[in-house]
């Protein structure tokens, strides 16, 4: 970057902090800019080391999520709609034509390979992180880089380690962040131990320079290493590196272009989202459908658990008007804020009934005539959220859906009748012409007698018979709701039979709840990928033999998507990318 350029660069990233500022925002920044602000002494060594600024990149709180995009818009900044799409809840980027720069946005913590958290710390230093944040955010990433070598070597130069954030890395915060958690200490000291190896590397650094960075590196790892360990810490650091200690960074890919195969005549690579256990949340539909534009996908699949648990009535008054009680709030509402207000129930996941008192109390105490009212509303909503299809989805996207165990059987037929849903429940479907889907909603026994679940023998009869229809596993994509028993993706808390959850030292026991019947049928056949979803807790992906099994999770409460982005091409998975927004 030219000096001009640097000095415009600079200029707005602190510009930026001070317009937050009046409105209420804290921005603070991070990365480079960060250390080069905090190191004015070393400012020449960016040149030397040929360190160059790129992004401007700040820490700010989740709080300020929901106004980024109209504040940087006013700014002359554009939204990049797929980083947030994916990571709207972490991580927002925008970019500036006129600048040609562009501005990272990190809310709450920084989740790499571990994370940094910011919550309560950005008031501590200004314009920046502090230095032990800024530490922390550099010693995180398990590959290290040279260029964040070279930021913390300008660090050590110019701060001492001290217990304090006041100008100096706060050596004792960092101690007692990383004495609980052996995989970040591990991370964090075996970079330490780097940094101060590379030192020697640089020349345009004097003898006594090299010495006070090795020394400054030698006393934050002495701190670090000394500080007490936790009993957690004790018992993870047994297993070691045998076991990953980090979590890898996912990286946005938005390439759609041909693969080699395809522009050869060969296996064609088929892009699809996986969603499941919405639950009623209209949001989180939405979401679902508007990302076949944004990801550009060939297919949707969606494994079931769709519909609403809870009916809020709105009961017509005397006096003409309606009452509502939304999470615990009356609402007195005129009759044209009806439909208004039946939308808001729709996106919070509950079910609205328009009604007057004298069903109002039939309701209430019929248990038979609320439950059939209930079953009714149910396929009324799924009827609603079909039509909301033709607008957000491109006639060319497949969309594969199959019911899951709280879905009751009466929403089956409305599916059925949509002309742009293939209803998949129980079948072998095709997601394209060389890859199929086997779908199955049904579960294993679970405490809430929910309207698609049977013993295990009974699902590994059903599942056999679905099975049977599969021409080639190899290239099926088995999309059975339930996950499988034992695999991480099934860890649930523990009930009693009030089912109220068991605690163990103050925490939820967690325990597998998953089919015996569907890890015995994936062991069996070897699919090329397994979707699951219904424990909402374990999110994740894990391998049985050589199929990849994964669980979105579920946020559907708090009108969050969840889902995987995948690309598959012949009998190999191209792309597993988690999406939340």
């Amino acid at each position: 970057m030219d000096p001009e350029r640097e000095k415009r660069f600079m200029a707005e990233a602190l510009r930026i902090i001070e317009l937050g500022e009046k409105e209420g925002i804290i921005f603070r920044l991070m990365g480079a800019v960060a250390v080069k602000l905090h190191c004015p002494e070393y400012e020449h060594l960016y040149r030397q080391m040929d360190r160059t600024l790129t992004d401007i990149d700040y820490a700010t709180y989740g709080r300020n999520r929901a106004g980024m995009a109209e504040f940087f818009g006013k700014l002359g900044y554009a939204p990049n709609e797929q980083v947030i799409a994916i990571y709207g809840k972490q991580r927002h980027i925008y970019w500036s034509d006129e600048h040609q720069w562009q501005v990272d946005l990190f809310f709450d913590e920084l989740d790499m390979c571990h994370k940094v958290d910011f919550r309560g710390r950005l008031e501590l230093d200004s314009p920046t992180i502090t230095l032990a944040d800024i530490m922390l955010e550099k010693m995180q990433i398990v590959r290290i880089n040279e260029k964040d070598v070279k930021d913390t070597i300008i660090m050590l130069l110019e701060h001492e380690i001290g217990d304090s954030d006041d100008d100096v890395v706060n050596g004792e915060y960092i101690a007692g962040l990383l004495r609980r958690d052996w995989g970040y200490f591990h991370t964090v000291t075996t970079n330490i131990k780097k940094v101060r190896d590379f030192v020697n590397d640089y020349g345009m650094l004097s003898d006594a320079e090299k010495t006070r960075a090795r020394e400054r590196a030698a006393d934050l790892l002495k701190l670090i290493e000394d500080k007490p360990k936790s009993l957690k810490w004790k018992l993870r650091s047994k297993l070691g590196t045998k076991i990953k200690w980090y979590k890898e960074v996912e990286e946005v890919d938005p390439d759609t272009a041909e693969t080699e195969a395809e522009k050869e005549g060969g296996s064609r690579r088929t892009r699809f989202m996986f969603a499941t256990d919405l639950h009623g949340s209209e949001t989180v539909w939405r979401k679902f459908l508007n990302s076949a534009k944004l990801f550009q996908c060939d297919a949707l699949v969606m494994s079931g658990d769709m519909t609403g648990k809870v009916m809020v009535p709105i009961i017509r008054q005397d006096d003409g008007r309606y009452r509502g009680t939304l999470l615990d709030e009356e609402h007195i509402l005129e009759e044209k804020d009806i439909e208004e207000f039946k939308k808001k129930c729709r996106m919070l996941c509950y079910i609205p009934h328009v009604t007057d008192r004298e069903e109002a109390d039939r309701i209430s105490s019929d248990e038979k005539y609320r439950e059939d009212l209930f079953e009714r509303l149910e396929c009324e909503i799924v009827e609603h959220w079909l039509t909301l299809i033709p607008d957000r989805v491109p006639d060319n996207v497949r969309i594969l859906i199959s019911p899951g165990n709280d879905d009751k059987h009466s929403i089956d037929e409305v599916i059925k009748k949509d002309p742009r849903v293939i209803f998949a429940e129980e079948e072998v479907v095709q997601l394209d012409d060389e890859h199929e889907v086997l779908c199955c909603g049904w579960s294993n026994p679970t405490p809430f007698d929910s309207p698609r679940e049977c013993s295990e023998e009974e699902l590994e009869q059903k599942l056999e018979a679905v099975v049977a229809k599969v021409k080639d596993s190899r290239k099926c994509v088995f999309c059975i709701h339930v996950p499988p028993y034992g695999s991480q993706l099934d860890m649930a808390p523990l009930t009693d039979k009030n089912l109220r959850v068991v605690t163990k030292g103050g925490h939820p026991q967690m325990v597998p709840v998953g089919s015996k019947a569907v890890r015995k049928i994936i062991e069996k056949y070897q699919p090329l990928l397994g979707l699951h979803g219904h424990i909402h807790e374990s999110p994740g992906f894990v391998h049985i033999g050589k199929t990849e099994c994964l669980n979105p999770g579920s946020e559907y409460g708090e009108g969050v998507f969840k889902g995987y982005l995948v690309e598959i091409e012949g009998d190999r998975i191209v792309k597993l990318q988690r999406i939340e927004a």
